[in-house]
């Protein structure tokens, strides 16, 4: 599939699954995961850091770290970038001709999901988003 037609079908995903539900990220105080992209793991090769540009459908604000999430299943939208942290955010740069990763996960309260692209070839673009490490939230505490 050619890169337009690929950003085609995403931006229809985007716009139909974007248009009913409840927001990605729970009020404060509900039991809730966490995706976090920060840091990808220095270990295991061929590791990129990535940013969420989406979760069920639902577009995420550019640039964040972390995104909390509803324990259950969801589909997270994923696109290589490279994270910069300057003194008062921290914001993605993409690579630039990646196309967007599809990770299906199962949140749990609780728990921070280290989410990662990792390259199928050290040249070349193609990539599959991975969770390469799961942890407890700070303070063991779901909420």
């Amino acid at each position: 599939m050619r890169a337009p037609v690929r950003w085609l079908a995403v931006t229809a995903l985007l716009s139909v699954a974007g248009c009913a539900g409840e927001p990605v990220q729970p009020p404060a105080g509900e039991p809730h995961g966490e995706l976090w992209v920060l840091n990808p793991s220095p270990v295991i090769k061929n590791v990129l850091p990535v940013r969420v540009l989406a979760v069920d459908g639902r577009k995420v604000l550019s640039g964040l770290p972390r995104v909390r999430m509803r324990p259950g299943r969801h589909q997270v939208l994923l696109l290589i970038g490279a994270h910069e942290t300057g003194p008062a955010d921290s914001h993605v740069i993409p690579r630039g001709g990646e196309t967007p990763g599809l990770l299906v996960i199962d949140v749990e309260a609780g728990k921070r999901y280290h989410l990662a692209g990792q390259a199928q070839s050290s040249v070349g673009r193609r990539w599959t988003p991975i969770v390469w490490k799961v942890t407890d939230l700070p303070g063991g505490s779901a909420r």
